[in-house]
């Protein structure tokens, strides 16, 4: 069925093109008849048989102006992206984008395979007109053409986020774990953050915490619409390293930068 829609769509953009060049070559060859025949007409009109030539130089001037009027741009073509037409169409439809503003990475080694957490601190707007309430967030890890799929992970107890201000000491940062504001829709242009985790499954390779690689960000409405947002590749900013708080004493398990 998509080969099917594709190759409809693609002759009616050949159509469409064929269509724009056969209507140029019909205007060139009236114009150059319009203007044969005005010059005869004249030639003629000294003549006794000057009414004939009037008579083919008035209906080819005519033909001539009608033609131009398809001439004067190529038709459009139909196969428009089916997004950017539903978006136009329907553009009281909640529409949500989300923005990683930060990214850790935590690994556990195991003999099989290593254990992949990324905390991600988002920001999320609805551009709709309608509210919208997230019901499923969704997160795919690609590098290339290689994607990794992932699976909402809960924050531990444990974890927290060890700053290192410029010239300063290390600062211990408690990661804010409610996230119960997206209980609440989503109003137009109203942001709201929240920290959330996924473990990535990469079974059965055992793989590095994936740094520069791109985010694929699904988030589900309540009325079943998906929100895709993208972020990176690119290059990760070192705002800190997200480590485990080991419970009566000081020693730390933690990540690379972020």
């Amino acid at each position: 069925m998509q080969i099917r829609r594709w190759l409809n769509d693609e002759w009616k953009e050949i159509k469409g093109k064929v269509k724009y060049d056969i209507y140029k070559g019909v205007v060139f060859w009236l114009g150059a008849f319009v203007i044969t025949s005005g010059a005869y007409f004249v030639h003629k009109i000294w003549h006794s048989e000057w009414v004939p030539y009037a008579a083919v130089f008035i209906l080819s001037l005519f033909a001539f102006i009608w033609m131009s009027r398809y001439a004067s741009k190529p038709s459009n073509s139909p196969s428009a992206s089916p997004t950017r037409f539903k978006e136009s169409v329907e553009p009281k439809k909640p529409n949500l984008r989300a923005e990683v503003m930060e990214a850790f990475f935590l690994m556990r080694r195991h003999s099989l395979s290593n254990d992949n957490f990324i905390l991600l601190n988002l920001r999320v707007v609805n551009h709709g007109e309608e509210d919208a309430v997230v019901t499923d967030w969704g997160l795919t890890v690609a590098v290339g053409d290689a994607t990794m799929p992932s699976r909402e992970y809960e924050i531990e107890h444990n974890w927290q986020i060890q700053r290192m201000p410029m010239g300063g000491v290390a600062v211990m940062e408690i990661i804010d774990r409610d996230a119960s504001s997206f209980l609440h829709p989503l109003k137009k242009g109203v942001p709201k953050t929240r920290w959330i985790c996924f473990q990535v499954l990469p079974i059965p390779l055992k793989i590095l915490p994936p740094h520069s690689a791109k985010f694929i960000l699904t988030l589900t409405d309540a009325f079943g619409n998906s929100h895709i947002s993208e972020s990176g590749p690119g290059f990760a900013l070192d705002t800190g390293e997200l480590v485990e708080v080991q419970s009566g004493a000081d020693n730390r398990r933690a990540t690379g930068p972020s």
